[in-house]
């Protein structure tokens, strides 16, 4: 008994394809068509319980990770904390750029249009409205999606979001500071600039001279500018990718029109009449083409926007704690700095949800 294939015994009737045959090739076409179809990646969703959770757990271990390295580096960061409520004044005082800018992007989202609907006439425009308010947009979304709004209430959302602000200042101002400040205040003191070097974890007195504080504001600068760069090459990577979206976009629309040839005659007249449809939309509104291009050019503004206003505010809060901690050589002043930062921009975010819906 001679044995034959799927293909061959669907091909094998009456030398004419068979249904399954038919169907085999429509299959095919169908994937290849597929395969260049952009997944859609739909982000997970988190449960308030979830984020509560995060944070706690984030919190554990930036503490747990500060006080390892202390305890290896021999930091006493427990010399670096102590309650006065002028140091906590003066922390809140030095949040008080940060506090601007949120106050000013308040006022911003509020004076922007309410609804979308004007958006495709400000687009239309170039430079516009609508790179402003989905700048806007993005930015809140990426406040509430990194913070506790939503998960936790009142004083409990309070008290996680201290316990996390502590946690990030003991390894950001106590670890990472403390000892970038002490290993220039070390290479001054060899190049003969300093009396005498700052030992990790000295107090400002112990400094003996004008010399520890420089090299506490010198790691400070350094830091801060290191974060800035970080943001830019985030921002010129948006930029890039959005580029290279477009390009791989364009290259997959010429390959359906190539593949479209495999396609039953029916489904060629069909896409011909839809082209020509759009096409005669588009030079009916006259809008339309300009409209398109604007929207292009506007997603890269907002990508820019909104990466220059997240890095910026960042760079100022790290500064506001770093003047803080320096200027009072107490940790609870930059906590208090990062806490009233943290509150004003969740109030500001809730707002603004409650604004726009």
């Amino acid at each position: 008994m001679k044995l034959t294939s799927t293909s061959e015994h669907c091909l094998t009737r009456g030398g004419r394809l068979s249904p399954a045959a038919r169907r085999l090739s429509r299959l095919r076409v169908l994937r290849v068509s597929n395969a260049f179809k952009r997944p859609v990646v739909q982000p997970p969703v988190v449960t308030p319980e979830e984020k509560t959770l995060q944070s706690v757990v984030e919190t554990g271990i930036r503490g747990s990770i500060a006080m390892a390295a202390a305890y290896t580096l021999h930091l006493n960061l427990f010399a670096h904390m102590h309650f006065e409520a002028s140091h906590i004044l003066t922390g809140i005082q030095a949040a008080t750029p940060c506090l601007a800018m949120e106050a000013a992007l308040l006022l911003i989202s509020s004076s922007l249009p309410a609804t979308s609907k004007t958006k495709p006439a400000a687009a239309a425009a170039g430079v516009s409205v609508a790179a402003v308010a989905d700048a806007v947009e993005s930015v809140y979304l990426h406040n509430m999606r990194y913070s506790l709004i939503g998960a936790a209430g009142g004083m409990r959302r309070v008290l996680l979001e201290a316990g996390a602000q502590l946690s990030d200042d003991l390894l950001a101002r106590g670890v990472l500071l403390g000892c970038s400040s002490a290993w220039l205040a070390s290479r001054l003191y060899e190049a003969g600039v300093c009396e005498q070097p700052l030992l990790p974890g000295a107090t400002l007195p112990a400094a003996g001279s004008t010399c520890g504080l420089g090299a506490e504001w010198t790691a400070a600068a350094i830091i801060c500018c290191m974060i800035a760069t970080r943001y830019n090459f985030h921002s010129k990577s948006k930029a890039s990718n959005l580029q290279q979206q477009r390009q791989t976009a364009a290259a997959e629309a010429a390959t359906k029109q190539q593949l479209l040839r495999y396609e039953p005659k029916a489904v060629q007249d069909a896409a011909a009449a839809a082209a020509a449809a759009a096409a005669a939309a588009a030079a009916g509104d006259g809008n339309g083409i300009n409209l398109a291009s604007a929207e292009e050019e506007n997603e890269e503004l907002v990508a820019r926007l909104v990466h220059g206003w997240l890095g910026a505010r960042f760079v100022v809060g790290q500064a506001s704690m770093f003047a803080a901690f320096i200027a009072t050589d107490n940790l609870l002043a930059s906590c208090a700095a990062g806490l009233a930062m943290t509150l004003v921009a969740n109030a500001c975010c809730e707002r603004y949800l409650h604004h726009s819906t």
